[in-house]
């Protein structure tokens, strides 16, 4: 039984559809992010689990129960907020303890659960404390104390980590991955930065315009992306596309942009390419899939270099071809000059193909 379904819901306000006909599916004990730039309907979709917004159509499952008619107390679900949501006139031992007390656990109990999760966050030593004295770290850990110490079938997290600065951030992110692993928790996680859902999740549902555009490991979406607007967002820097016809000329396979820019393929990828039918492709390849080369032989165009951008641990390029900015990343060490010509190499299983007429991924 999954610990958790949605089918074919739907969320209007008014005549505005921010959610449509979602459907997927959480099994028991999985963390699964939903992941979307701001106004893809990911919000609408975690309130609605939590009964916090109606569901326009379709149903919601929790244990293989329908809880579309069910209020947020019923279900079973605990959700930590982007803001914490903790109230200011009570302890931080009276905040966790909150959802206990109106669920009428008796005193001793409620004692018992709120110190467990207190030490597991390590926030025994602010138990006194009021919110307005905490960190913004110690917010959060007690925000996801309040939400854990039910012990929810589902934990639903709100961008958890938006607040924060980037080395809490960081630190934060392995230690709840940690937490909700060895605790076995079902997870939710809703969030637009896509590194938070890759590092996180077990799997991932990518959201645009309300409509689910693919559910899959970070992998899947990384190297298998369903169309071009999942190629785009997910990937840091991100992939590069450019449109390019097929074509034979004096014997060799080509794919061509221009006359300034083509390079030959395989006979293999070309006959794949000719089953399609297509006037025009477009074609993707991630920054870290091309170097550069010193022999023409072992290249497969020339570039020049726009910018150089040092990294640390590596160096991000950019480079004009033709018509296009594309981007590069390589050592940290490497020696280049703007506006020096490079020869650029791939290995062809590194490129995606993409129906130029609908954005979807042709699949080898």
């Amino acid at each position: 039984m999954n610990a958790l379904e949605l089918q074919n819901v739907w969320k209007l306000y008014g005549k505005v559809i921010a959610v449509k006909n979602l459907s997927f599916e959480c099994k028991k004990g999985e963390f699964f992010a939903i992941l979307g730039p701001s106004g893809c309907g990911k919000t609408s979709t975690l309130r609605m689990i939590a009964g916090l917004e109606k569901v326009s159509r379709g149903k919601i499952l929790i244990e293989g129960k329908i809880v579309n008619d069910l209020t947020p107390a019923q279900r079973n679900t605990a959700m930590a907020f982007e803001n914490f949501g903790l109230y200011p006139h009570m302890t931080v031992f009276e905040n966790i303890a909150y959802p206990l007390r109106i669920r009428n656990f008796s005193p001793f109990e409620a004692r018992q659960r709120v110190l467990k999760f207190a030490k597991i966050l390590e926030i025994e030593n602010i138990l006194t404390s009021k919110p307005i004295n905490l960190s913004e770290g110690q917010k959060q850990r007690v925000s996801l104390a309040r939400a854990l110490v039910r012990n929810p079938s589902v934990f639903l997290l709100d961008e958890p980590l938006s607040h924060l600065e980037v080395s809490l951030r960081l630190k934060m992110r392995a230690e709840l991955k940690r937490l909700l692993h060895d605790l076995g928790a079902t997870t939710i996680l809703v969030t637009h930065d896509q590194l938070e859902a890759l590092t996180m999740a077990d799997r991932v549902a990518v959201l645009n315009e309300g409509v689910l555009q693919q559910v899959g490991s970070p992998s899947d979406l990384y190297l298998r992306p369903a169309n071009l607007f999942v190629a785009g967002f997910v990937g840091e820097p991100p992939i590069n596309f450019f449109k390019c016809k097929i074509a034979v000329r004096e014997g060799q396979f080509l794919l061509f942009s221009s006359n300034n820019f083509s390079f030959s393929i395989s006979k293999e990828l070309y006959d794949w390419l000719c089953n399609f039918n297509l006037e025009e492709y477009i074609v993707g390849i991630r920054p870290n899939h091309l170097y550069i080369v010193n022999d023409r032989l072992e290249g497969r165009f020339k570039a020049v270099v726009y910018v150089i951008e040092p990294l640390g641990e590596r160096t991000l390029i950019s480079l004009k071809l033709d018509d296009y900015l594309i981007r590069l990343e390589t050592k940290p060490n490497i020696q280049l000059k703007t506006s020096e010509e490079v020869i650029v190499g791939f290995e062809e299983k590194n490129l995606l193909f993409f129906n130029a007429e609908n954005g979807q991924l042709l699949v080898r």
